[in-house]
């Protein structure tokens, strides 16, 4: 019984903190709706003139499931081993065979190019289930995104032979220069400050209801000191320009 006492009262007191803070909202609403719109603001021009524009360009690969001699049909088997060979073909891309040629052929050795920037410029992955690959290169440089893109497929198709002894892929497309900036995302970034915004103006309204002390009303006076009210003393004022309140 005292156990659902207690917790009748903290859900109580949780519901007068609510109000406060809904109260105290409503009375700074425009201070509150003015940090969201700065912190918008800051995020929409730093995304636009302080953050590098990128550019991704894409290639697109098929792994062909080849099929023997005496049938023209293609079994379930041989598509099942094209897929699985998805994976290990995304590691071959991603290795210095790879890379090392790329760099060497497009001289991006002159931009410090090793395999560890390769790597984080190269994206290679497969469409679901499929035998597809899609391989992407991302780069501040919209041509040397499609030059990247289409070079390593041109390689990989070239050495794919010499590593594994199978020739199975055909190109689908090869990159085109992007036009438009892959990243950053000028309305996420904006939307995330004002995300950013909301949450300082919510503990901003939070921090200053728990360091609320004043008692405002005949409820408050009521549950701090256990008293009875026995009166209430208007507010009015005296004079008619000094504006003194009593």
């Amino acid at each position: 019984m005292t156990k659902n006492i207690k917790d009748q009262q903290h859900s109580e007191d949780t519901v007068i903190d609510l109000y406060k803070m809904a109260q105290i909202a409503g009375k700074k609403w425009p201070k509150l709706l003015l940090v969201i719109i700065l912190f918008s603001i800051i995020c929409f021009f730093g995304t636009v003139f302080l953050i590098p524009k990128k550019y991704t360009a894409s290639s697109k690969v098929i792994i062909v499931a080849k099929n023997d001699n005496s049938s023209q049909s293609i079994s379930y088997t041989e598509v099942e081993t094209a897929q699985k060979l998805t994976a290990t073909y995304t590691k071959i891309m991603q290795s210095e065979a790879i890379s090392d040629i790329v760099i060497k052929n497009l001289n991006l050795d002159k931009l410090d190019y090793d395999n560890k920037t390769y790597n984080k410029v190269v994206s290679v992955t497969a469409e679901g289930t499929t035998e597809v690959m899609n391989i992407s290169a991302t780069t501040e440089d919209p041509q040397l995104s499609a030059d990247i893109a289409n070079e390593v497929v041109n390689v990989f198709t070239k050495q794919i032979y010499d590593i594994m002894q199978i020739e199975n892929i055909t190109v689908l497309n090869t990159a085109k220069v992007p036009t438009t900036a892959s990243s950053p995302s000028v309305l996420k970034n904006t939307a995330f400050g004002a995300l950013i915004g909301f949450l300082i103006d919510g503990f901003w309204v939070f921090f200053i209801t728990m360091h609320d002390t004043k008692l405002k009303t005949e409820e408050d006076i009521k549950e701090v000191l256990d008293y009875p009210v026995i009166g209430i003393i208007p507010e009015f004022k005296i004079g008619k320009n000094t504006g003194d309140t009593y």
